[in-house]
Order: C-alpha cells, then structure tokens, then sequence
C-alpha cells in the first residue's frame, strides 16, 4: 500500500533582479521618445511599485517595457499582480 506523500510548492523571486528591472526601465521611459513629455515615473515602495502617467497609450507602452526587462533578466511575469487603474 502507497503511503501518504506531500510537498510544498514556494514561489520566490530575486527583490534586487526586480529592482534592477524597474531601473532599467526607469533609464529606457526617460529615453524614449513616445515617452518624453509624459511625465512617467515608477515609484518604488517596499512590495510595490506604482506606474504614474499622462495617458492609457503611455500606461501601456511603460507596462511593456517592465515586461520585456522582467523577462530579460529571468523573472516570471506571475510576479506581477496588475491593480485597477486610477486617475491621478
């Protein structure tokens, strides 16, 4: 008879590879030229980030951004758990 088996399933990922992608992202959305005069930034507090913005268009193109340099450096995008959207 099989005896009884569990395991634990324990989802980490690297903080400082996540704050290494928010700047990056930070450095391409100042460069960007969509992107100049939007006044984007990404506010960093300790679990979270915030994503402040003109329009959903720049919303959008900032959210790709973080993405492609999640994925470049490794990371899940399951990390990522997307809010509703607020006006400012």
């Amino acid at each position: 008879m099989a005896s009884t088996a569990s395991f634990d399933i324990v989802s980490r990922f690297d903080q400082q590879e996540l704050r290494n992608a928010l700047d990056q992202a930070s450095r391409e959305i100042r460069t960007r030229f969509d992107l100049k005069d939007t006044n984007t930034e990404i506010d960093e507090a300790d679990d979270q980030f915030t994503i402040t913005t003109q329009s959903e268009y720049s919303l959008g193109a900032v959210k790709d951004i973080i993405e492609s340099k999640l994925i470049g450096r490794k990371l899940s995008l399951k990390i990522l758990d997307y809010q509703t959207e607020e006006e400012a």
